[in-house]
């Protein structure tokens, strides 16, 4: 299924969202306008600065781990690559929280001190070099891409299956519900929601741009292939091959099957872990959005005052008709780009 690309929208099937459709694409939130400001598609690749930045932390490592003083009797050469990322990953302020530690399994002090000592420029190219792009011109959100394969290597307690997909593209699946309850106005028509989520899933103004989704992808896929070898030849060897990422992605997820099913599992529940992030965004698109009824304090029947909540514009909880929108969007648009 996953290699028949489809069209984007079949004329037969517009029908009467054909003006909603043409209204959306004129947005200024719709994929590709640029996250940061002016679009990176015509950027030069940039993948070997990154590489030969990881590949010198990775000379560092390799030299800090043969000191008797700073080595961990239970650290190898095998742990690099996870050192690496999580180095990486934690010059990020909203990667480096104890969440994403406990997530990842953290990281000895000493050894990014070590590097700090070393070169602190090779962490100040890190800290402010956030974009990275392909040969294919696809642009990589590169502290996202390593807080998720930071939860891919991480082996502690809450490092499960639904964990690492929920740090990756999971996650940021069940953002974009902030995005469809904003943008609908909290819309209950699956007639509205669909159209609209299709149209912006992965825009560039959205809490799930497409340079987060290739960061999740290609996280994934590196890792599934290649997680054995250091990180800078993991970058090299993947983004050398001439292979189409998503369908990778999709493959060694177990198909397109496998990815509906977890996305449907994802986007609707109240599972204090699995669906944490999903209602908070929710709640979040709620409480700002305008109230259509003030709270007010009334007289109840026993003669004292109950306090009536305020209504608002939009609902707070996920209803199955977001939830099929939210998959809808995400299914068919990794079908095209397979």
């Amino acid at each position: 299924v996953c290699n028949q690309k489809i069209a984007q929208v079949k004329a037969g099937k517009q029908g009467q969202y054909a003006e909603y459709l043409a209204f959306l694409a004129s947005q200024k939130n719709m994929p590709g306008a640029g996250k940061r400001g002016a679009s990176n598609s015509g950027d030069k690749p940039n993948v070997a600065l990154f590489v030969s930045n990881i590949r010198e932390m990775e000379r560092l490592l390799m030299e800090w781990l043969r000191k008797p003083d700073a080595r961990n009797a239970f650290i190898t050469r095998q742990d690099i690559p996870k050192i690496v990322i999580n180095i990486i990953r934690s010059q990020t302020p909203s990667y480096s929280s104890m969440k994403w530690n406990l997530i990842s399994g953290g990281l000895g002090n000493t050894a990014e001190s070590y590097v700090r000592s070393k070169n602190p420029g090779l962490l100040a190219f890190f800290k402010n070099e956030k974009a990275m792009t392909d040969s294919r011109g696809r642009e990589i959100d590169f502290p996202h891409m390593a807080a998720t394969m930071g939860a891919l290597y991480g082996d502690t307690l809450l490092s499960t299956g639904t964990v690492k997909d929920l740090a990756g593209w999971g996650g940021d699946l069940q953002s974009f519900v902030y995005n469809l309850k904003d943008g609908t106005g909290g819309a209950k028509d699956s007639a509205v929601l669909r159209p609209y989520a299709y149209a912006n899933i992965f825009g560039s103004k959205t809490y799930f741009p497409m340079e987060d989704f290739n960061a999740d992808i290609d996280a994934y896929n590196m890792y599934r292939v290649y997680r054995a070898k250091p990180l800078s030849s993991m970058l090299e060897m993947y983004y050398a091959k001439d292979v189409n990422p998503y369908a990778t992605f999709v493959n060694l997820q177990g198909g397109i099957g496998s990815l509906q099913a977890r996305a449907q599992d994802y986007t609707l529940g109240t599972s204090p872990i699995k669906h944490r992030i999903l209602n908070e965004y929710a709640q979040e698109a709620a409480a700002e959005s305008p109230t259509l009824i003030p709270g007010e304090l009334v007289l109840n029947n026993k003669g004292g005052l109950t306090y009536i909540p305020s209504v608002k514009a939009i609902d707070g909880n996920v209803t199955q008709a977001e939830s099929d929108a939210l998959v809808y969007a995400f299914i068919q648009r990794l079908k095209e780009m397979c």
